[in-house]
C-alpha cells in the first residue's frame, strides 16, 4: 500500500496522530523522516514508546527514509509519513519521493512566523518550500484532524 498520509507536524507522534489519523487512514506504520529526531536519542525514545501492538514506528534521517520508501521496504504497510519541517518535506521530494498531497498539520508559532491557521504558522522560507512543492504538482493542504475540511494552503494564505 505505501504512504496513506504525508504530513508536516513538528510534534510528530501525538494524540491527533494516534487517536485521529491512525484510525482514519487505517495506518499500520509511522515513518518519521527527520534528521534532527533521528540523531536525538531522547526524542527517538519518546517517539518509539508510542508504538503499540499493530503499529510500528521507524525514525530515519530524511535521505534514508526516502531510499527505503522508494525501494519498496514499506509497501506492504499503510504508512503515515511525518516530517517536522517544510524543508524536510521538500528535501524528500527533491530526493525522488513521490507524493500527491502534503498535509500541513502543525507548525508552531515562533519569532519571524505568522499564523495562517490555528495550528499553522509559517515564515518566508516555509512559503518558498511549499511553493516549490506545489510547483512539483503536490497538493498542499491544511488539515489538523480528519474531521476538519481540507483547505488548499494557497487559498488560506491569500486571505492573510
Amino acid at each position: 500500500m505505501g504512504i496513506v498520509l504525508a504530513r508536516v507536524d513538528n510534534r510528530y507522534v501525538h494524540g491527533q496522530i494516534l487517536e485521529g489519523w491512525i484510525p482514519y487512514t487505517k495506518a499500520t506504520y509511522i515513518v518519521i523522516a527527520s534528521d534532527a529526531v533521528a540523531r536525538n536519542p531522547i526524542q527517538r525514545m519518546a517517539m518509539e514508546t508510542c508504538a503499540t501492538c499493530g503499529l510500528n514506528i521507524q525514525i530515519l534521517e530524511v535521505e534514508d527514509a526516502v531510499k527505503r520508501l522508494m525501494a519498496g521496504e514499506f509497501d506492504k504497510w499503510r504508512v503515515i509519513l511525518l516530517f517536522g519541517t517544510t524543508e524536510e518535506a521538500l528535501r524528500a521530494v527533491e530526493l525522488g519521493l513521490r507524493i500527491e498531497e502534503l498535509n500541513i498539520g502543525n507548525i508552531h508559532f515562533c519569532a519571524g512566523k505568522f499564523q495562517i491557521a490555528p495550528s499553522v504558522s509559517v515564515d518566508t522560507e516555509d512559503l518558498e518550500n511549499l511553493k516549490a512543492l506545489s510547483e512539483k504538482g503536490i497538493r498542499v493542504v491544511i488539515r489538523c484532524v480528519p474531521s476538519d475540511p481540507s483547505r488548499n494552503i494557497w487559498e488560506v494564505v491569500k486571505r492573510e
